[in-house]
């Protein structure tokens, strides 16, 4: 009976379109070989030889970067303190 040949692992970011956000990925090293054949440069290599490939999965997910929170979306609090800021403070004087 062969040996299995052990595979070496890649993470890698794949290039997106337009604004999407990017992800990273994994695959094999020779898969990553002819990658780089085909269409050199269109992915950006994080980190190669990687031996075990749950430890390249764990790498990719660690290195993902959290998409950026849309401006639009403010909490409450924030908008009530804008508000309030932006409204001219009232000139009535409590007697004395």
């Amino acid at each position: 009976m062969a040996t299995p040949i052990p595979f070496e692992w890649v993470v890698y970011r794949m290039k997106q379109r337009g604004n999407q956000p990017t992800h990273n990925a994994v695959c094999s090293q020779p898969e990553w070989d002819a990658m780089e054949v085909a269409d050199p440069g269109h992915h950006t290599l994080i980190r190669e030889h990687i031996m075990n490939e749950g430890e390249a999965e764990r790498l990719a997910r660690d290195l993902q970067t959290p998409p950026p929170v849309p401006k639009q979306v403010r909490s409450s609090f924030a908008a009530a303190r804008r508000s309030a800021i932006q409204q001219p403070m009232s000139t009535t004087t409590a007697a004395n």
